[in-house]
């Protein structure tokens, strides 16, 4: 995905993004966490030193959206939806000036 994107996806988005994918033979559709993936910062800073545009995600084999799986779906959903809030709240405060 274009480093661009990661960044918006990641830091400023204030809803959950899920990424879906589907297996076409398998007719399987798997699912990404894209705000709760602990390693998608550490590599958005890393192709941002390393001047990259684009950078690479692993969808887990094991995210396979079916009815065995469907409640740990729901659940990264709404663990999405916490980290952007929570996000979202670190930055106002860091950017809050308090001077009188």
């Amino acid at each position: 995905m274009s480093l661009r994107h990661a960044n918006y996806f990641y830091y400023e988005l204030s809803e959950p993004l899920m990424f879906m994918v589907c297996d076409i033979q398998t007719k399987d559709v798997y699912w990404y966490s894209v705000q709760i993936d602990d390693k998608l910062e550490a590599k958005i800073i890393e192709q941002v030193n390393t001047n990259k545009e684009s950078l690479q995600v692993s969808i887990p084999s094991l995210n396979i959206l079916n009815e065995e799986n469907f409640d740990r779906f729901l659940l990264e959903l709404e663990e999405s939806r916490k980290a952007q809030i929570h996000k979202h709240k670190t930055k106002i405060n860091a950017n809050a000036n308090y001077d009188l």
